[in-house]
């Protein structure tokens, strides 16, 4: 199965647009089908345990984000402490910094969205302090 920008094999993925669910549901549908071989969107080919992966990572962040949004933490502060464990060793974690924001404007669609400059200069932040 080709999966496009859904599954990214050994890297965090980025979600520039939510929500969440949907993504979360392509990568259900993609668990689902049968075939066991799996070309992604960026990285090697590779199997259905990349999707899980993806899938789990995509969960956590939400569950983490959605927790410190709660908590009235701004979205910058929040990626910078949200610790990814058993995902900190994904390639271009700093992606983490686009997926919180995503999650912030999901829950509050008043917030303003970022551009690309902005968004990008949100990872570059979030890479320099880890």
């Amino acid at each position: 199965v080709y999966t496009g920008d859904i599954v990214f094999a050994g890297a965090a993925p980025v979600v520039w647009h939510g929500p969440f669910a949907r993504w979360l549901a392509a990568c259900d549908l993609l668990l689902g089908l049968d075939a066991d071989i799996v070309v992604p969107g960026h990285g090697p080919v590779t199997t259905k345990q990349a999707v899980r992966e993806i899938r789990d990572y995509l969960e956590y962040v939400h569950e983490q984000a959605t927790a410190r949004f709660t908590a009235g933490m701004p979205a910058m502060d929040a990626a910078r402490d949200i610790r990814l464990g058993r995902f900190a060793d994904l390639h271009e974690s700093e992606r983490l910094a686009v997926n919180v924001h995503t999650v912030y404007r999901e829950l509050d669609p008043s917030l303003p969205p970022l551009d690309g400059p902005g968004l990008f200069g949100c990872m570059a932040e979030l890479c320099l302090s880890l």
